[in-house]
């Protein structure tokens, strides 16, 4: 189907607002623009480092693991560990439900951090927001950090398709596809890689998150089939525009699209922290899918 041209050149219009905004210095921006750039470059992350939440217990550091058939999990804890794919070395956490075992099928959500997208930011919201909800409903949740320089929308999706073959090789994903978030620098990037793989994902969720560049808004009428889920802060004033208008063009593109703003949130949404909202919506997904 084809997009209407004004509101694709509307949403550039947003984004391009967005991104000339970002590290501008403004409490509610979050930076998208370098992937070695200071953790606090990302309120979102700065602030849920800040946070003491119910979280989950980490289990002993990792090895490095230099092919794919290997994985490192702590039933009922976050564990991380190093992989490396084609020659490049991604650290990663990972937190699987008590009693699983190499080859069992669960829900499987692919969680890409914010900020710089590093093993630190990884570990915080993997065990303060994913952990306890993620336990609780029987989730297999995985979280690469970025290798140095680079993000997950600015260099680093191209490794995704050997980590989901990766990934498969451990878990069997229920309904055969994993689900998707991304929080700030991950929500931009969760739209570059479900854009670059439409029919690999069983849902998409962002908080904040919308398409990043031309190619990323274009490729949203190849995901209309696909849940998409969009949170952000009503005080987010960079973000809050271009994701209004994403989900209108998805919507005009009958697509299955959700967004909700939280008055009085800023870039960091609280209401989320916990990551309970996050997987009920998931596992509202999960059920009607």
């Amino acid at each position: 189907m084809t997009k209407p041209s004004v509101r694709t050149a509307a949403i550039g219009m947003a984004i391009a607002l967005a991104i000339s905004a970002c590290g501008s210095g403004s409490s509610n921006s979050a930076s998208a623009a370098s992937a070695d750039s200071a953790d606090s470059s990302d309120p979102a992350a700065s602030e849920s480092q800040a946070q003491n939440g119910d979280g989950v217990e980490f289990g002993e550091d990792g090895e490095v693991i230099n092919d794919l058939d290997s994985v490192a999990f702590t039933p009922g804890q976050v564990s991380h560990a190093e992989l490396v794919i084609n020659g490049t070395a991604i650290e990663y956490s990972t937190l699987v439900p008590e009693g699983f075992d190499v080859g069992d099928t669960a829900p499987v959500l692919l969680a890409i951090p914010p900020g710089s997208q590093n093993l630190q930011l990884n570990l915080t919201i993997m065990a303060e927001t994913y952990g306890r909800p993620a336990l609780d409903n029987g989730w297999v949740v995985v979280s690469p950090a970025a290798p140095p320089g680079q993000l997950y929308h600015t260099g680093a999706e191209a490794l995704i398709p050997d980590l989901m073959e990766w990934i498969n090789g451990w878990v069997t994903p229920e309904g055969g596809r994993p689900h998707l978030i991304g929080i700030s620098n991950g929500g931009l990037s969760a739209f570059r890689i479900a854009g670059a793989q439409p029919e690999a994902f069983a849902s998409i969720t962002a908080y904040p998150g919308f398409p990043n560049s031309a190619p990323d808004v274009d490729a949203l009428s190849s995901l209309t089939d696909t849940p998409i889920r969009m949170f952000v802060g009503g005080e987010d004033e960079l973000w809050v525009q271009p994701m209004e208008q994403t989900a209108d063009l998805i919507t005009e593109l009958n697509g299955d699209v959700e967004l909700e703003v939280f008055p009085g949130e800023g870039h960091f949404i609280r209401s989320l922290s916990d990551g309970v909202q996050l997987f009920e919506e998931l596992e509202t997904i999960r059920q009607t899918g």
